[in-house]
């Protein structure tokens, strides 16, 4: 993946998180808001970010990445 298409991704990622901190005030979850804005977006910024997606077998965790990251980088199935 080139460098460009690295940081594009990695600004998605910043604007998305941004709008699920901004989702979670509206919804009455302070705390996650706050988790994300003090902690997540900074050490994303920063390039220290671990994502972890967690379920069942065959439930669509690894779909729910690629649409995150707008293209189908990582294999289905």
């Amino acid at each position: 993946m080139a460098i460009s298409r690295i940081d594009d991704v990695k600004q998605q990622l910043i604007t998305t998180l941004g709008a699920v901190a901004d989702l979670a005030e509206r919804v009455g979850t302070p705390s996650v808001a706050h988790r994300l804005r003090a902690d997540r977006l900074p050490r994303l910024a920063e390039e220290r970010a671990l994502l972890v997606v967690v379920g069942e077998f065959d439930r669509g965790k690894t779909s729910l990445v690629n649409c995150l990251l707008g293209d189908a980088l990582l294999p289905v199935g």
